[in-house]
């Protein structure tokens, strides 16, 4: 049986509501994403709504229906509100995603990945604000001119932003497996790279929400690190060049005692707070 990609963000939500600690832990962030959702909502379709429309009636695309330029108007300044928010949320939730991964990995036995010190909340913004970010906004701002093109060019968008989102989402497992050159995390997206566009593909989905959309931040969250800790208890020690076929599921935690040996030694003092049981990272 194949992993699918495109459903890890959907197990994620599923697996959050299912853990009562993810639950407990995602209550500010998404407080937070709809406040930043509604704001941004408002100020933009306030502002821009009506200067954006008659620049592309009369400029763009003079040559289209109005109520088709409406449309297209309304589409494009839903994908605006996407790109202000993600600016926002990366710089401001990345710590609650990092949090949220990482109880994923103890939840589901994988501990061992946990050897450095707990995440904190400004090294997560350092992290928020790195390079990649940046190239992942100028990608989504780029694309954008896709969506004049009906159907493939919609589909073209998602596709190269999918991708984007899939590598983004894999940044707390690279920081944990020390792959840090780019050369080697593109190496292991082309390895997976099915799998990595098609859940980048659903989690952008998801994310480009209007409203709800910056609430799936932390499900994604759940959802990538459902499908590294796959990988984990698939290859013991990921080499970056197997398959992702297996036939396996991530409906219950595992227990400690049965996962494979790991590479990695426990530091029980950096995950004693992590996990629903508290006692040294052990599930029942």
């Amino acid at each position: 049986m194949a992993i699918n990609g495109y459903s890890y963000p959907f197990s994620g939500i599923i697996y959050l509501l299912k853990k009562k600690e993810l639950r407990k832990n995602s209550y500010l962030p998404v407080f937070f994403s709809l406040v930043i959702d509604i704001v941004v909502l408002i100020v933009m379709f306030n502002f821009l709504n009506t200067p954006q429309y008659n620049l592309i009636n009369e400029r763009i695309l003079p040559f289209f229906w109005p109520w088709l330029n409406h449309v297209i108007n309304f589409i494009i300044i839903i994908l605006e509100i996407f790109i202000i928010s993600q600016i926002v949320i990366n710089v401001f939730l990345g710590y609650f995603h990092e949090k949220a991964f990482d109880e994923v990995l103890v939840l589901q036995g994988c501990q061992y990945l946990l050897q450095q010190e707990e995440s904190n909340c400004m090294k997560s913004i350092m992290r928020s604000i790195r390079l990649f970010q940046l190239i992942k906004i100028l990608v989504a701002i780029f694309t954008l001119p896709l969506n004049f093109i009906p159907t493939l060019g919609t589909i073209a968008y998602y596709f190269f932003n999918g991708v984007i989102q899939g590598w983004d989402h894999q940044d707390r497992y690279f920081e944990l497996k020390k792959i840090d050159s780019t050369s080697d995390q593109w190496q292991f997206i082309k390895a997976h790279f099915k799998n990595m566009c098609t859940f980048g593909i659903a989690a952008f989905f998801l994310e480009s929400l209007p409203i709800i959309g910056n609430i799936f931040n932390i499900t994604n969250a759940v959802g990538i690190a459902l499908y590294d800790c796959h990988l984990e208890k698939k290859n013991g020690a990921l080499d970056g060049k197997n398959s992702d076929d297996e036939n396996e599921t991530f409906g219950d935690d595992i227990n400690q005692d049965t996962q494979p040996s790991p590479t990695q030694q426990f530091n029980y003092k950096n995950i004693q707070n992590y996990g629903s049981n508290g006692h040294n990272g052990k599930m029942n």
